[in-house]
This record gives C-alpha cells, structure tokens and sequence, in this order.
C-alpha cells in the first residue's frame, strides 16, 4: 500500500474533519473514538463532544501540569550573550591603577568584545504525537513540557522555532500512515497541552481522523475498534528539519516526579545544545 499522508493547511481545518462524520464511515460501534465513560479516554473526557469542547476551549488542568514541569527545568539553561573582556594596552578607555602604580606602561585598559557562537536564526521541527496505550499522561506532561521548554530557550537565544504536528503509524515494515497539521507560533497554551498531553487528544480526535479513511485503509491499518490502529511510527515531511517522536521521549519518563527531573534537567539541555538533532535521530556535527 506505501505510504499515506493526510495533510490539513491549519489546526481548524484538523478538528472540523476530525469532528464530523462521514459517509463512508463504519457504524458506530466499530469506531474507537466514541468514548464509552472509560477514564482511558482521558480527565474530563467521557464522550466525543467532551473531547472537542475541551480542545476548543483547551485544558488548564493540562496547562498547570506543564507549567509546573517546565519551571523545574528551563530555568537550568544559561543562554549565551556578548560578553567582553578587559585587555591592558598603552592607549584604552580606563586607567589601570595598579599598573600606573607599579610603573608599568601598559596602564591602561580597553575593552574587547567575545564573539560568541550564534543559533541558527530558523528551526522547523516536525513532533510525531503517536504514542502507544501504555503511556501515561504523566508522561505526555512531562515529555511536552520539556520540548515546549526547550523551544522558549532557543527562542530566548534568537532561533525561531516551529513546528508540525503529526500522527503516524506503521503496519509491517514499509507502509505507514501520517495526519499533518501546523501548530500556530500564537496557538493559547492551554489548548497546546491539550494537543501534547491529553490521552483523548489521539484516543478520539486523531482516531476520529483515522475512522473517516476508506473502508480499505480502515482494514488495511486496523482502524476500528480492538484493531490497534497501527504502531507509532515516524513519516518525515519533506518541508521539515526533522523529525521528534513522543514516543521515544515519553519513554524515558515514569509517573515519579522526582525520578523524572533529573532525565528532564539533561535533555533539555540536550534539545538545546544540539537543536533538537539528538532526539530526531540525527548525526550531530
């Protein structure tokens, strides 16, 4: 079958496709994304509408978790400015007291600046959202938090950050299928940790999008209830300097808030340092 990407032009037109239904769609009980009053569709989520109602209005709750993450974390990241240094010399600015003193010459000072070593002024990062059912929300909070962090410091730094959502999964080794969409540099942050950390953010609106394919490509990737809906996965878009699993990042992180400061305090400095090239799996010069 190859490779199917679904790309959407905004974050609107993601939802408005996600939320209606379409004619060629299965009945309702073979569709995952109807949320049945389980709690593994998320906090606050216990049908369709409530998913959306919460991502149009975003999640505070979700917000105050990754901020409270975040604050444990960026404020470890020194960032690089102009710096000078005092050089003695003949002629300068400044008299050197101790020299003139002491009868040396060279009594005075100027100042030089360090020239330091600039980001890159622009960095389009593509985050496959794609996570597998044993992931915890905690650790979405965490791994959202983190990425978000790095990119305010990179901001801070003069790099200009974006960057292109995506769910991806894979049957088999070779075919895989992607949904694409831009975030807004503007986008409210409660509705950002609603997209990065909130389990019916892919339980029911991704799975939504998934449902609407072609009987053939819903029984294809398994695409109905009890099928899995593929294996996360990652389908780098051609526009992008590469591309940041969820997966791989949550990973690394448990439900201990105290275990998981230290992994975050060290890749955040990683995401920074490299410019997200450690975490997309990218050689690093």
């Amino acid at each position: 079958m190859g490779n199917i990407i679904r790309k959407f032009p905004s974050i609107i037109d993601w939802i408005n496709y996600a939320e209606n239904d379409k004619a060629h769609d299965g009945p309702p009980h073979t569709k995952e994304s109807i949320p049945n009053g389980s709690s593994w569709y998320g906090d606050g989520v216990r049908s369709k509408s409530d998913a959306f109602d919460t991502l149009r209005k975003g999640w505070p709750k979700g917000l105050a978790a990754m901020r409270e993450v975040m604050d444990c974390v960026r404020n470890l990241v020194s960032i690089e400015s102009q710096q000078y240094t005092f050089v003695d010399a003949v002629e300068g600015s400044a008299p050197n007291i101790e020299a003139y003193l002491h009868g040396i010459p060279e009594d005075m000072h100027y100042m030089e600046s360090v020239q330091m070593d600039a980001p890159p002024t622009y960095l389009h990062v593509q985050v496959d959202m794609t996570v597998n059912c044993m992931t915890s929300a905690t650790q979405c909070t965490w791994a959202g938090a983190v990425i978000f962090a790095a990119i305010e410091v990179l901001h801070a730094q003069g790099c200009a950050t974006t960057l292109l959502m995506s769910h991806s999964v894979a049957r088999g080794l070779d075919d895989k299928y992607s949904i694409q969409c831009p975030i807004p540099a503007d986008l409210d942050m409660d509705t950002v940790a609603f997209l990065f950390t909130h389990p019916a953010c892919l339980r029911t609106v991704v799975f939504s999008i998934m449902e609407h394919e072609p009987k053939e490509i819903r029984d294809y990737f398994r695409f109905w209830k009890g099928g899995g809906y593929g294996r996360p996965c990652r389908l780098k878009a051609d526009n992008v300097d590469g591309c940041l699993s969820i997966a791989h990042i949550t990973s690394q992180f448990s439900d201990n808030a105290e275990c998981n400061i230290p992994i975050a305090q060290a890749m955040l400095k990683s995401l920074v340092d490299t410019k997200f090239k450690f975490y997309m799996g990218e050689e690093i010069d």
